[in-house]
Parts: structure tokens; sequence; C-alpha cells
């Protein structure tokens, strides 16, 4: 297969796999090398083993980090700090974008930068939206909640419950004020962390 004709099957599909494409091929094992090399020269963009997309030039589509790191992993949805720091929470940018998945715990590290998944079990994986990003491609983006209450349970190991301004002292958040504090109590709970539960409890009653 030249390339030119591959490219004309694959411009208007955002990311592909060699296997979802392999049907289309004659002799699959001359269609994986003309993969590498077509790899090897820039022409083909790996966002990891298997996975690519047409290089910037002849691609149809622009991708964005949060469409991307839907499809490293699946299931998953962006949360913690980069979810955080998209909703305004937190100051800082997030470069890194953060996800959650109910697979277990990986990153990834491509052109478009770093993705970082962490595991929580399948009763937990509830609470995103389904978004459009600037290219009109639909995301999975967890709700403002969700985001933080993420945030809280991976490192209530660091967080001291009955410390009132460890949110702001610590780890900088601000314009809190936005969350529905009913929501968070009613997510909070199917965590079943104790721990947790406590610190919405805190949170709730500064406000």
């Amino acid at each position: 297969m030249k390339f030119a004709e591959f490219k004309n099957l694959v411009k208007n599909i955002p990311a592909f796999s060699v296997p979802q494409l392999s049907s289309l091929a004659k002799d699959k094992q001359t269609f994986r090398n003309q993969i590498s090399q077509w790899k090897k020269q820039g022409l083909i963009i790996p966002l990891k083993k298997g996975l690519y997309v047409l290089n910037e030039h002849d691609r149809k589509i622009n991708l964005s980090r949060e469409y991307i790191a839907n499809q490293l992993v699946f299931p998953s949805y962006v949360s913690l700090e980069y979810a955080l720091s998209f909703y305004g929470f937190i100051p800082e940018r997030a470069f890194q974008v953060t996800s959650i998945t109910s697979k277990k715990t990986t990153e990834f590290v491509n052109v478009y930068g770093t993705f970082i998944y962490r595991n929580l079990k399948n009763e937990l994986f509830f609470g995103y939206l389904n978004l459009q990003d600037e290219n009109g491609m639909q995301i999975l983006m967890a709700e403002k909640e969700k985001a933080f209450l993420d945030f809280l349970y991976l490192n209530q190991s660091q967080i001291n419950p009955e410390d009132s301004d460890f949110l702001e002292e610590s780890y900088r958040f601000e314009n809190l004020d936005v969350l529905n504090q009913s929501r968070l109590l009613n997510y909070s709970k199917k965590f079943q962390s104790k721990k947790l539960t406590r610190l919405i409890q805190t949170f709730i009653n500064q406000r």
C-alpha cells in the first residue's frame, strides 16, 4: 500500500491502531513493515505502541491532549490536577494530563506530553461529563466535584482532616465556593472512606 492511499483511508480518523487497519491490507506483515517505516519517516506519529495519528501536515483533524488522554487508556476520564487546573481550582497550569481509570495505574509519554492514569475501583468510576473540546471532539472530563474528590481520596494519606486550612495552605486551592456541597457529600459517601467523609465535612463546615 502506498502512503498516499493509506493517508486517504485514515485522514478523517483521529487516532488509529494497527489491528484496526490490518484488514485493509492484502499482506498483514508487509503492512506492519510499512507502518514501521512510515513511523521512522515521521509520516505517522505514535501515541503508544500500536496507536498512531497522522503527522500534522497530513492530518485533517486537530487533537487536544484531553482527547488523546481518553484514547490512550479505555475506560478513562480526565481528572485530578489537570481537571482542577481546567476548572480554575488551582493556580498552576497542569502540564501533565492526569486521568482516572478502572484499569491499572500507568503512564505514557509521547510528542503531546505526559499522560498519567491513576486507578480507582469500578464502583468509583462515575461523576464525569461528556464534553466537546475546542476541535469539536467528544471527551470525558470529571465533574468539578468528582475531580476534587478523586484528588482528596488519592492524596488523603498526606492530609490531616483536623487542619482546617489544608486546602488553601497545602494545595493552594481557590474558587471552591462553586462546588455543589450536596453533590460533594453524596459522592464522598460512595468512596466508603471515613477520612474522606471527614475531610468533606470539614470543608463544608468552613463554608
